[in-house]
């Protein structure tokens, strides 16, 4: 053993009796001539526990170990100072490694250090101070250098890291690997050559991770566990290779999945399919980068799961493909088993589309604020019978491919005004299909509906239409109010400013069928201020009354057949020429069956 003189001058030298170095051998320490100018070096003072090697150290030796092939750990080692490691480390059969503040542990080339090895439990504590951090470092000082640290699924709960710094490291995998929900504390990994840290699990009382000049990846997180425990309040900010955190959790492990402001994206590997009353909430502020083809799904397989989507209006959420182009990514979906606490607000959705499904599918009644839908390779959304939720507003969809949303005739009932649909290469809501059996009123959003099937109204549907709507008709198709014997109120009421129109895709006679209005209509179904045109094909006429209804101030023109046909077992008395404009039918305007 090496004993160095401390503070030592050409004018002072210190003498060391040899009961001084009998005392220093007996205590298990070494003077450091690289000490500081006034650094205690008494192992009691210094040191949070003495370093006596009886009691501490096992294995024997002293402050400044090294760590090679031979050294045997026993089950509550500890070591301080200068340590050097020849050779990895890996702790097994109930082994503890316990690291004091201060320490400096240099790692051989390659090397690493593995807690819970061959499936054994294993303790790993390096628990450092702010004034005294552990630090883990190369004995050449290059990323890369190390392996890394790695706590395995074995590692004890008893494991933990606080106030560490890890450098040098990353040769092969990440500079640390956390496979167990251990607490990490006021840690520092930098210069890695692969990423930062990796983790399936972490505790949740982890505070502080602070990760620079790494050459991948910030962080790994391949569990539900770390993405919602990882420490954000450090700097995750300042490295050289991808500068995002990649996110390979595909579920919420039956739990809560959180994602919480980084200062940087989250890349997502793998899709996310939230089952079994798992619950994601992504927290105002992030941003998700979706790699190429992925999804994410909530309530896959018919299952229950919940999504909350928290952003605000000074820091929304963001959901866009790792490459800013149209169709990278899938979608968002929002299945009908999607619980109906889930909500969204604030968020922004880009270059999804990819499976030729809209950007963004509901097809569950949940709430959706201030939803803006970007360059998307299809359609911006799709929403089915359910709807969008009670209280939803402000949904907006530009610079997409496709149209700007999919609905049924249920669903566009539900659609909320105060968004923009408009920038598109379509500038429509197409409809979907389906029978309208539920009360409520169709919006004006400023743009058109496109329909290549019936809207049919039934099962005592009583549907309103606002001033301003457009919708627009394929081939054969027709509005049929009381359909399949059931009653109905249709309510269509414009204005001069504002007039319904009701026409084909094809501006050509008899491009579609027209209205019919049932025998058994009731008698509040109304229809002013509307423009009927180019129908015919179906009724042979523009508009068809079977029961009762009033017309007034509606422009019947271009029809295929006559403007109006008034059957039979029709009980309307008004006089329809009077109160309507025609031009235009092939046929004339009105043809009253019972005459």
């Amino acid at each position: 053993m090496n004993i160095s003189q401390a503070s030592m001058s050409s004018t002072t030298r210190f003498v060391l009796t040899m009961g001084a170095i009998y005392g220093a051998l007996s205590l298990g320490c070494v003077l450091d001539d690289n000490n500081e100018p006034g650094e205690d070096n008494n192992p009691t003072t210094n040191n949070p526990t003495t370093n006596n090697p009886t009691t501490n150290n096992p294995t024997g030796g002293d402050c400044n170990q090294v760590l090679d092939a031979s050294f045997e750990f026993g089950s509550d080692t500890t070591v301080c100072g200068n340590v050097t490691v020849t050779s990895n480390v890996r702790l097994q059969d109930s082994e503890s490694l316990t690291i004091l503040p201060g320490t400096t542990v240099t790692m051989c080339v390659d090397c690493y250090i593995e807690v819970g090895a061959f499936g054994n439990a294993a303790t790993l504590r390096a628990v450092g101070t702010a004034e005294k951090p552990i630090v883990f470092k190369g004995s050449t000082e290059e990323a890369g250098f190390w392996d890394g640290i790695y706590f395995k699924g074995n590692a004890t709960s008893n494991s933990t890291l606080e106030y560490v710094t890890i450098k040098d490291a990353g040769s092969d995998e990440a500079a640390l690997y956390v496979d167990r929900a251990i607490a990490l504390k006021h840690i520092t990994i930098k210069d890695s050559a692969s990423s930062g840290l990796e983790a399936i699990e972490l505790d949740e009382d982890s505070i502080d991770l602070n990760v620079e000049s790494v050459e991948k990846w910030a962080a790994v997180l391949t569990g539900a566990e770390a993405v919602t425990n990882l420490p954000v309040d450090g700097d995750l900010t300042r490295n050289i290779g991808e500068g995002s955190i990649r996110v390979d959790a595909a579920n919420a492990d039956g739990k809560v999945l959180r994602f919480k402001d980084a200062g940087i994206p989250y890349f997502i590997g793998t899709n996310i399919r939230l089952v079994a009353d798992e619950t994601m909430v992504v927290e105002a502020g992030v941003t998700l980068e979706m790699g190429v083809d992925m999804y994410i799904e909530i309530g896959a397989f018919g299952n229950a799961a919940t999504l909350n989507v928290e952003g605000t209006s000074a820091n929304p959420v963001v959901i866009e493909g790792a490459t800013a182009e149209a169709g990278f990514w899938d979608g968002l979906y929002v299945k009908p088993t999607a619980t109906g606490a889930s909500s969204i607000d604030y968020l922004t959705v880009r270059h999804g589309g990819g499976s030729d499904s809209a950007c963004v599918n509901i097809e569950r009644d949940i709430t959706i604020k201030n939803l803006s839908i970007e360059v998307c390779e299809t359609a911006g959304f799709e929403v089915g019978d359910a709807g969008f939720g009670s209280g939803s507003e402000a949904i907006s969809v530009s610079g997409v491919e496709g149209s700007s949303g999919i609905a049924s005739w249920n669903g566009a009932l539900t659609i909320p005004k105060g968004g923009d649909f408009t920038g598109n290469e379509s500038d429509e809501i197409a409809i979907s299909g389906g029978s309208a059996d539920i009360n409520g009123t169709l919006p004006s959003l400023g743009v058109p509906y496109v329909s290549n099937s019936h809207w049919r109204l039934t099962n005592d549907a009583s549907i309103t239409v606002e001033p301003g709507v457009e919708i627009a008709f394929g081939p054969d198709k027709y509005i049929e109010v009381g359909a399949f014997g059931n009653a109905s109120t249709f309510v269509a009421v414009g204005s001069a400013l504002e007039p319904i129109i009701f026409t084909g895709m094809d501006p050509s006679a008899g491009s579609w069928g027209g209205v019919y209005l049932n025998a058994n209509v009731t008698s509040s179904t109304k229809l002013d201020y509307v423009q009927i045109s180019y129908g015919g094909t179906a009724s042979e006429s523009n508009l068809e009354i079977r029961g009762v209804g009033e017309v007034t101030n509606c422009v019947l023109s271009n029809s295929a057949g006559y403007g109006i046909i008034i059957e039979t077992s029709s009980t309307i008395t008004a006089d329809l020429s009077a109160s309507n404009t025609f031009s235009g039918n092939a046929e004339g305007d009105i043809n009253d069956k019972r005459d």
